[in-house]
């Protein structure tokens, strides 16, 4: 996520705007206090809701915070200030996000930032003594395991990242794509159901990958709609199902009357005719709707 440090003023001024007086009756509202640095300890739950600011304050400087570059589209930019990181959620965080903080001393501790009942207004972190040797150890050794989990999935979450970033370069200037920095072409083809209107928009392959950009534009009034797995199928000379390796959408959750961009991602197909075409579906996750567009020429 993209990051940067606060005067304290403009700390301030964050937390006033994020700050929505008419919800406060919807939640209940904390300040707590947690110990990171133990043996052995668990991730910290931090609950954050959209309309509150949450404050973390630590016993010493922080150098930096983030998140995950894919979640950078569920909050505001992330910012610190001396011993405070402050937390500004765009939209209700459903599925826990990773905030990694690291002090002036170069010791990292993680939060688990989730949208529940309460709400964290501010949360005060305590450092805990390491002890003895055994206990120094014992934190070593969690962190080995830990970056050795995160090495072997780097391979696996290369085509996620890929789509993440064609996903941010896809914008639109003045209604019309804004110039590229690798070879794509326009797509036609759209489909409506139940209030949804799914419109195929670009095609990109680079590294072996395809990625179609969709456009989703959710016009029914009552219910949201989440993105479920979608499915991709070769028709033609060469019938085939493909495997999505990659999807991204820009909202966990497209809520009524709002637009959102959707990227997914799959090995192009080696053997192709030059009259085969694509049929791409998308589903509703939990849900009885989906969209099919059919006859796309990637």
């Amino acid at each position: 996520m993209t990051h940067r440090g606060l005067p304290a003023i403009e700390v301030a001024a964050a937390l006033f705007i994020a700050f929505d007086p008419g919800s406060a009756a919807a939640r209940q509202v904390r300040t707590r206090t947690v110990t990171v640095g133990t043996p052995n300890a668990v991730v910290p739950e931090v609950h954050v809701a959209p309309g509150y600011g949450t404050v973390l304050t630590f016993q010493s400087a922080v150098r930096e915070a983030k998140t995950l570059r894919s979640a950078a589209a569920l909050f505001q930019t992330l910012a610190w200030h001396e011993r405070s990181v402050i937390v500004l959620p765009k939209q209700a965080v459903k599925t826990p996000v990773m905030l990694t903080v690291t002090m002036a001393d170069g010791a990292a501790f993680s939060f688990s930032l989730v949208t529940r009942k309460n709400v964290d207004m501010q949360v005060n972190v305590l450092r805990a003594a390491v002890d003895s040797p055994e206990a120094l150890q014992r934190q070593v050794g969690v962190l080995t395991t830990q970056l050795g989990e995160c090495r072997e999935g780097s391979e696996k979450s290369g085509p996620q990242n890929v789509a993440s970033f064609i996903l941010s370069q896809s914008s639109q200037v003045h209604g019309r794509e804004k110039p590229q920095v690798f070879e794509s072409h326009e797509l036609r083809g759209a489909d409506k159901q139940g209030r949804l209107l799914v419109e195929a928009r670009r095609v990109y392959r680079v590294l072996g990958y395809t990625f179609v950009v969709l456009s989703v534009d959710h016009r029914d009034p009552q219910r949201s709609w989440v993105l479920g797995t979608p499915e991709v199928r070769v028709t033609g000379s060469n019938n085939a199902t493909l495997t999505v390796e990659a999807q991204r959408a820009e909202q966990l959750e497209l809520l009524p009357d709002n637009q959102e961009r959707v990227i997914i991602g799959f090995r192009t197909p080696q053997e192709v005719g030059p009259k085969d075409r694509y049929t791409i579906t998308l589903k509703e996750k939990d849900g009885l709707r989906q969209m099919q567009l059919t006859d796309l020429e990637l």
